[in-house]
């Protein structure tokens, strides 16, 4: 073992080489700032000269900041207003298919509100008692319309001869990432699906996002909230509808959004709840369970037909721009 005196020696020589490098490291430290204080840059002049200077550039970018915050709001709200004329010019195209006499939609929708339509809408009569033969039409009368309407749809492709470029354009911009939407356009359903940035911006959009945002654009609300759920206002019919009439319209629309739902859960394995924006115009699950349930081959019949059919669309048109 060493002895104290080395001991020490060797301490007080390590001490002494610390106590060296601080005297220079200030030593060079005091240089820096006595040189840096002799030069004129970047802010030369006397301390009240140098204080007005920083004053006035911290203002100017400042000002650029501001300038440029604004612009990018003019752009978000310009880049929304435009999304939103190209939404209503969609829209328009696929009621003029829908409603075109080559597609039978219209007929579909009297057959539910004509005055000789029976009631669709089915509930259990408890666990001990049978389904009537009535139920079975009705059962049947809704199982057909929807089909129907369903096949219609997943007919429909880019290079079908009545769809109109601006609706092909709309998805196209749709379903690309850093879309600003209006305030109130996207569903509850929608952006169960979809991810935003700071900005209110979608990114990541991935298949299944774009997915949601087709279906619940061509399916529910080109089809079904607007043609199905408000014939009058499309002059399918004239007059007032009645109890049973509104009953079917509304039947068959909870119908279809639930095989929709059924879809865009396929890949997460987990069934969302019906819009909230849509869902006073719609029946509960539990109104409509007794239809689900004996409906079910239906639901998982046109739950994969829509799923391959939207994916295909997107594809298509995901083609198309490149």
């Amino acid at each position: 073992m060493p002895s104290r005196g080395r001991q020490r020696a060797r301490a007080f020589s390590v001490t002494s080489v610390q106590s060296q490098l601080s005297v220079k490291s200030k030593r060079h430290r005091d240089v820096f700032i006595s040189v840096s204080r002799r030069l004129p840059y970047p802010f030369p002049g006397n301390e009240s000269a140098k204080r007005l200077r920083r004053v006035f550039w911290v203002s100017f970018f400042c000002a650029i900041l501001s300038e440029n915050l604004q612009k990018g709001r003019v752009k978000r709200a310009q880049s929304v207003k435009r999304l939103e004329t190209m939404m209503l010019d969609a829209r328009e195209c696929c009621h003029q298919l829908f409603l075109s006499d080559d597609v039978p939609v219209k007929s579909i929708v009297c057959s539910l509100v004509s005055s000789n339509a029976k009631q669709l809408l089915v509930k259990s009569r408890g666990i001990f008692r049978r389904t009537t033969g009535d139920d079975k039409a009705a059962l049947r009368a809704l199982s057909a319309a929807t089909e129907q309407l369903l096949d219609e749809v997943v007919h429909i492709t880019p290079s079908s001869s009545g769809l109109n470029q601006k609706l092909i354009a709309y998805v196209r911009h749709l379903i690309q990432p850093r879309t600003s939407f209006p305030a109130d356009y996207l569903w509850s359903l929608e952006k169960d699906y979809l991810t935003f940035d700071r900005l209110g911006q979608t990114k990541d959009v991935s298949t299944e996002s774009a997915l949601a945002l087709f279906l619940c654009f061509f399916v529910l609300r080109c089809l079904i909230t607007t043609i199905v759920l408000n014939p009058q206002e499309y002059r399918i019919v004239r007059d007032r509808l009645s109890d049973v009439a509104y009953s079917n319209v509304k039947t068959v629309a909870s119908f279809v959004v639930y095989i929709v739902r059924h879809c865009l859960a396929a890949s997460k394995g987990v069934l969302k709840s019906a819009p909230e924006e849509i869902a006073g115009s719609l029946y509960t699950d539990d109104e409509m369970k007794f239809v689900y349930k004996k409906l079910s081959r239906v639901v998982h019949s046109y739950q994969a037909q829509l799923s391959q059919w939207g994916l295909r669309f997107l594809e298509e048109v995901k083609a198309e721009r490149r």
